[in-house]
């Protein structure tokens, strides 16, 4: 969890810039309050502001805001901050959406705990996939962190092109034209008839898998299903990440196993 953020060798960036439209200010509130979901715990503003990379003054300003406001308690004794009741009834006028959450998260826990692995909720955003909700505690070899909200290239992860399955051949097409149009070495350009075929492998067997460098002695590995659906909610899926020294045969079976369980058949 994110308490223990420092022991991790690397953390994960957003590999894309913000959104023009979006107010930083409201952008960092919302930070803030991803923050506690994943510490799970009181937090000093100094761990807060590293943590998610803010200025430091800006930071206390903001928490002691929030402290006014009644969303955050300041305890004097350790000089910390955590969310108050007040937070955690926003979304209690929609208590469907409640019951779907709660039934994600134990969905999430339970494969974390029977793959020892990152576990990673996901849903598509325009061209990129978003890390909306993350699994990760401290475990023997974990060593990457990956923070919640995250935008990746929908067409790089295997969370991605899970999503990218529901997604029609018009659009898929578009999302390719446009990333290589944002691609400026010919080298990385995808290609059309061989990422439409392997869109299909993705829809016939329910299951994609991605790896990618993160740093030069480490590989990491994506497995991803779609979510099983629910109502009221956007299309999600649902993924594994983890080192490629890890990624056994056996672990590769067994994280195919789980994720399949849990998942829905892709639309043919």
């Amino acid at each position: 969890m994110l308490q223990v953020a420092q022991a991790y060798s690397h953390i994960l960036p957003s590999e894309v810039g913000e959104d023009k439209w979006i107010i930083k200010s409201a952008h960092r509130v919302l930070q803030v309050f991803e923050f506690f979901t994943d510490a799970r715990r009181p937090a000093s503003a100094t761990e807060i502001a590293n943590a998610l990379d803010f200025p430091q003054s800006s930071t206390s300003m903001l928490l002691r805001s929030l402290v006014s406001l009644g969303y955050l308690d300041y305890h004097r004794e350790g000089r910390t901050f955590q969310p108050t009741i007040r937070l955690s009834l926003l979304g209690g006028w929609i208590p469907e959406r409640i019951d779907v959450a709660s039934s994600l998260i134990e969905m999430l826990s339970r494969l974390h705990e029977e793959i020892g692995e990152t576990i990673i909720l996901a849903e598509q955003h325009r061209n990129m996939v978003r890390y909306i909700y993350v699994v990760q505690r401290p475990l023997p070899g974990l060593s990457y962190y990956i923070r919640p909200g995250t935008l990746r290239p929908a067409l790089m992860t295997a969370a991605g092109r899970m999503l990218l399955t529901l997604n029609s051949e018009r659009e898929v097409t578009a999302i390719i034209q446009r990333s290589n149009a944002e691609e400026s070495d010919p080298a990385n350009w995808v290609k059309r008839a061989e990422f439409m075929q392997e869109l299909d492998t993705c829809r016939r067997e329910g299951f994609s898998y991605t790896h990618r460098g993160v740093e030069d002695d480490e590989t990491g590995v994506m497995c991803a299903v779609l979510a099983p659906p629910e109502a009221g909610a956007r299309p999600m899926s649902v993924a594994v990440w983890t080192a490629k020294r890890r990624y056994t045969p056996e672990a590769a079976l067994l994280i195919r196993e789980r994720l399949m369980a849990v998942g829905r058949p892709a639309d043919c």
